[in-house]
């Protein structure tokens, strides 16, 4: 009987590591994205992310991966698009300056806006205010 108990005590510690260690991970993962989702617009390393929060950058990118189903650089460029397509409601922006502000050059802007949404952001914006 000792020895059960031995085992379900050993076992309930196993079981709270666990619990500790997935835990730590989504508090990693909700600092990355808070990180990410606050200076979108400023040039964002990924390795240097990683070493802020205390990790190996490719552990930050499977935890990250695992939680939300994109790689941080991922992430952070549909955050960016996402902001993008906010920003694009007010017609008197420029596509220029909706570029630099959500941490583009206007060539890259155009090429990921594209990749992603599969138009323009001018052909975007048209369809807002069909």
């Amino acid at each position: 009987q000792a020895a059960y108990v031995h085992l379900m005590f050993a076992k309930l510690l196993r079981l709270a590591a666990e619990g500790g260690r997935k835990r730590s991970r989504v508090r990693y993962v909700n600092e990355a994205i808070q990180f990410i989702e606050t200076h979108f617009a400023e040039p964002v390393e990924i390795a240097g992310l990683a070493k802020a929060l205390g990790l190996e950058r490719s552990h930050l990118f499977s935890v990250f991966k695992e939680a939300t189903g994109y790689s941080p650089q991922e992430y952070l460029m549909r955050h960016r698009i996402k902001k993008a397509c906010e920003f694009l409601e007010n017609p008197y922006a420029s596509v220029e300056t909706i570029a630099f502000a959500v941490g583009y050059s206007p060539v890259n802007f155009s090429r990921t806006f594209r990749k992603l949404l599969g138009m323009t952001p001018s052909e975007y914006r048209k369809t807002i205010y069909q």
